[in-house]
């Protein structure tokens, strides 16, 4: 070759342009197309440049040595091979199938494992974790996937045009890349750099992977001895094939073991079992260790087992943290467990200062008699210089009730050998499995329970811990009873709901609900039974008195415009449907007066009423509530006005049903006013 045929070949051998190679000698691209073309010859400090950039001598250049020895060298095989876009396409496939083989029955692997570990109610952490790694991992084959797309058919035109020239020899062998019948760039691969081959599409193509640079051959252009298949079927890199089989199934059983103890010990079903039987730990721990052993050995055989590596790792991590921890409180004889913390922790309730705590721990001969299994009893004295913030909390803490309701007896007949509770202020029933206060279970099923009782007085807080078993026949009456109560509270809504939307008096400041039990009234056999009429107030009616003046609140001063919702003197729908609920709920002595249940042990009205009134009572302050929530009052008077729930007289039993109708406050002016008036009365 003359001297600008080598500038040109060794510059494409390169792969450089004529832009890049005149930048390296500081001279223009022009410069070089004319060497190139034969027109000019580059001076003597060019030729030094060039033969440093080529790594040849200047002899050569000039052409006063032979070309290079490999040029002389015969080539033992000799191949041009060239792809339509079809065959491009039936590659492409058979990669995708390839290589995303494996990341995706990983993922599959992952997916199955967080449905077993939502299953069998594992840790919520471990959950979350698993759940992150399986969508990371996912994103990042989907964002592999693209950008292999992407640089695929970037390059699928450029294959398209292209021919290669394959030259094989001894130890390794050359490709020349022409385009458009010129040489784009030589290259020389070392058949030892050869770390991958492969079959595809069903065995027509052998492609080499060196370096992330697929080389494809068709199989029907290649010699049936070609070295090329030296490179798939290489017997001196490859392990004994029965010897690579044994570890593979060995690995994968391990894999899958290792999974099994990571899923079991980190189930809340088994942690009981195994914190009872260390041994296990020392038992299991071998299978991890041979799963990574088997990953490494696998590994450095040239296949990839990470999976073993990772999971093996993972599970004797999981296996030591959780054998120390479980060790270490294995030594300890008897665990503190103190029912107070139990309680603030799993409700979120802050409770005072503690003086004195008491509990008392039933086993299975100590049991008293009555249905249902007791684990212990708990009595906390507080400091009653601590207890403020937690007696006010009973003002929106809706969790704390003045009484459980009738439907939740049942659920309360465990602890019918303790009297003392009955006397309590204020209650609340817990169930442990469910997370729900004051509820009656919707499925049947054995259920834990912690019923509290507060006693003001005192400052006591007793927690009975108790198990209890609900029936389907139990779930069932509860749900008639319940689907009765809703019924009726409805109906009275919907009704006092339709009366309110006619009200358009200017200034409303606030309702009445009227619910007072009256002598001459007499209902199905029944004596002294309640009515209930509801009726506003407006600032003209009460000559805009002051915040606090009785004239504001004392019913005595109202228009007092009612309109009956339950007049037993003209029944309608609705005094029939709370008759047929008193009924269900087994009251029966309907108007009859308890002294017990009226005047406390000093004579001072407490108001429970007659019987029926109280319940009537509860279900005025529902409808209330239910008014405020949807939003009924707000809207038909531009702003929220109290609902007063009241009788004649207002007493502590008149205040705390209109505190419980007026969840958000509404009626704080109000109960202001009341404690104002008893003070001063």
């Amino acid at each position: 070759m003359t001297t600008n045929e080598k500038i040109q070949y060794y510059r494409k051998k390169l792969g450089l342009s004529q832009e890049e190679l005149g930048q390296r000698l500081l001279v223009s691209r022009q410069t070089v197309s004319l060497w190139e073309n034969g027109q000019t010859a580059p001076t003597i400090d060019n030729l030094i440049r060039l033969k440093d950039i080529f790594g040849v001598t200047v002899d050569e250049l000039l052409g006063c040595e032979n070309e290079a020895q490999e040029e002389q060298i015969v080539p033992n095989e000799r191949y041009s091979l060239e792809y339509t876009r079809a065959e491009l396409g039936e590659i492409y496939k058979c990669i995708i199938k390839t290589s995303f083989k494996k990341p995706l029955v990983s993922l599959a692997v992952f997916a199955a494992v967080l449905a077993v570990y939502i299953f069998i109610d594992a840790f919520e952490v471990l959950i979350g974790v698993v759940a992150g790694i399986f969508v990371i991992y996912a994103v990042l084959i989907l964002k592999s996937f693209l950008a292999h797309r992407k640089a695929w058919n970037k390059s699928i035109d450029r294959v398209a045009e292209s021919r290669y020239e394959y030259r094989v020899f001894d130890d390794y062998f050359t490709v020349d890349i022409n385009r458009n019948n010129e040489l784009v760039r030589t290259e020389k691969i070392l058949f030892c750099d050869v770390k991958k081959a492969y079959d595809f599409g069903e065995e027509k193509y052998i492609i080499l992977d060196i370096n992330n640079q697929l080389y494809i051959l068709r199989k029907n252009d290649i010699s049936k001895n070609s070295a090329f298949y030296m490179a798939l079927y290489n017997s001196a890199k490859q392990p004994n094939k029965k010897e690579v089989k044994k570890l593979t199934v060995a690995a994968n059983v391990f894999f899958a073991l290792s999974l099994v103890i990571v899923v079991l010990f980190t189930s809340s079903k088994t942690e009981d079992f195994i914190f009872e039987n260390l041994w296990i730990y020392l038992a299991v721990l071998p299978v991890p260790v041979v799963c990574t052993v088997l990953g490494l050995t696998l590994k450095k055989k040239g296949f990839k087992y990470k999976k073993n590596i990772f999971a093996g790792i993972f599970a004797i991590m999981l296996l030591c943290v959780n054998g120390v921890l479980t060790y270490s409180l294995s030594d300890i004889d008897d665990l503190v467990y103190e029912p107070g913390e139990f309680f603030s922790e799993v409700t979120h309730i802050t409770l005072p200062e503690a003086v004195d705590e008491y509990t008392v721990n039933f086993e299975d001969d100590t049991q008293p008699e009555s249905c249902g299994y007791i684990y212990s009893t708990t009595r906390i004295i507080f400091d009653e210089y601590s207890t403020d913030n937690f007696e006010n909390s009973f003002n929106y803490d809706t969790r704390w009730l003045d009484e459980f309701p009738k439907e939740l007896s049942e659920l309360l007949s465990p602890l019918d050998f303790d009297e003392g509770h009955k006397s309590a202020d204020k209650v609340m029933l817990y169930n442990l499995y469910t997370n729900e206060f004051n509820a009656f279970p919707q499925d049947n099923g054995l259920y834990d329970f912690l019923a509290v009782f507060y006693h003001t007085n005192e400052k006591m807080l007793e927690i009975f811990e108790y198990e209890y078993s609900i029936t389907s026949e139990q779930i069932e009456e509860n749900l008639k009873e319940s689907i009765v109560l809703t019924d009726l509270e409805n109906a009275f809504y919907t009704r006092i709901k339709k009366e309110i939307q006619t009200w358009n008096a200017p200034d409303i400041y606030a309702i009445s609900f009227f619910v007072c039990a009256n002598e001459a009234y007499s209902y199905r056999g029944f004596d002294n039974v309640a009515e209930w009429a509801i009726s506003y107030n407006t600032e003209a009616d009460c000559n805009d008195a002051g915040a606090f003046d009785e004239e504001r609140w004392n019913y005595a001063f109202w228009n007092q415009n009612t309109t009956y919702i339950i007049d037993p003197e003209n029944p309608n729908k609705l005094i029939d449907m709370l008759f047929d609920w008193y009924e269900v709920q087994g009251i029966t002595n309907i108007g009859e007066e308890n002294e017990d249940e009226m005047y406390d042990e000093n004579m001072n009205y407490i108001g429970k009423g007659p019987g029926g009134y109280y319940e009537l009572l509860e279900i005025a302050a529902n409808v209330a509530r239910k008014l405020h929530a949807e939003g009924v009052i707000k809207e038909q008077f531009g702003k929220d006005i109290p609902i007063i729930v009241h009788e004649l007289e207002y007493y502590d039993l008149i205040c705390e049903v209109t505190k419980k109708a007026n969840p958000n406050g509404q009626a704080d002016v109000f109960l202001k006013a009341m404690e104002m008036a008893f003070e001063e009365f």
